[in-house]
């Protein structure tokens, strides 16, 4: 069930022993557990084209979402040839530990401490980077726990699948706005702020069921929410970096993903939903229960955004 995913999901943020790169033409961006650093800066990969190593900017450090720890540096590299990555560092990671890596919006390799360096190609197409952006924004909704939370406090009222997407649509539409602005630099709110308010508007939407609003309600509020939620998911696509040549490109695939992945789970879940609505217990205690079980989560991510351990 949806519920039971939410809760699986919860727990799966920045795991240790997996960490993770991502290769643009003009950036490198790693990510690990803080967990598996012991108070230790972040090491970089090394990254070379045509035989030669690319020069790194000065590294950059950030805390992100959840327990991860993210270090960014801007990449100089010969034009031409192959392109290779070396994690030299997996020796020094604890036993077992895996390192995921993504370069031009394609997956690479996953390297160990026994296999260190991955070759790669270095070209990128529009399409690639529309494809890769697609399937993030679907990964990220389907495994974006307190995403999933929002759309099941939204999911327990809906009355039809046709305004069930009407509300979804509306959302998209809403934080695609944000996303553009974050993503081209017109406004970037601080993931602090940003974090916290998208756990509110989760427990907003569970409490809103209880007193069972309209559909234009619904869709009003889902809609501004909707603007909280796009600065969220433009501080994802900061994590990762976007593609400074192909960004219209990416911001519009991401965008495609998103409403994929959205409705994909409306059209999967709903029918049920709608059939148990015909249930006379489902609608006055287990609807009750289960937008109460998403506001408590709301409140709970709240506190835990907030005052992060």
């Amino acid at each position: 069930m949806l519920f039971t995913a939410l809760l699986l999901n919860a727990a799966l943020a920045h795991e240790p022993g997996l960490s993770y790169a991502r290769i643009d033409g003009d950036q490198l961006v790693e990510t690990f557990a803080a967990a598996e650093l012991d108070g230790r800066d972040p090491p970089m990969g090394q990254v070379s084209a045509g035989g030669q190593p690319c020069a790194l900017g000065r590294p950059e450090l950030r805390a992100v979402a959840g327990d991860g720890v993210q270090i960014a540096a801007s990449l100089d590299c010969p034009a031409g040839g192959s392109w290779r990555y070396e994690a030299g560092f997996l020796g020094g990671m604890r036993p077992g530990h895996r390192h995921f890596v993504e370069a031009f919006g394609q997956p690479v390799a996953v390297l160990s401490a026994a296999s260190p360096a991955a070759d790669f190609d270095g070209e990128r197409s529009a399409a690639s980077v529309a494809k890769s952006f697609v399937l993030l924004g679907i990964e990220h909704i389907w495994t974006g726990y307190d995403h999933l939370a929002f759309l099941l406090a939204l999911l327990l009222v809906a009355r039809s699948v046709r305004e069930m997407l009407g509300i979804v649509t509306g959302f998209t539409l809403a934080h695609s706005l944000t996303l553009s602005l974050a993503a081209l630099g017109l406004i970037t709110p601080s993931a602090a702020v940003v974090e916290p308010a998208i756990a509110l508007s989760i427990a907003y939407a569970g409490l809103e069921n209880l007193w069972k609003p309209s559909a234009r309600r619904r869709f009003v509020v889902t809609a501004t929410l909707g603007l909280i939620h796009g600065f969220g998911f433009a501080g994802l696509l900061a994590e990762l970096g976007l593609p400074d040549d192909k960004l219209l490109t990416a911001l519009v695939a991401f965008n495609g993903g998103v409403e994929l992945g959205q409705a994909a789970v409306v059209m999967l879940t709903l029918p049920t939903l709608l059939w148990l609505s015909r249930r006379p217990r489902w609608s006055t205690r287990a609807v009750p229960a289960l937008s109460i079980a998403v506001a408590l989560m709301g409140l709970f991510w709240f506190v835990e955004r907030v005052f992060p351990a």
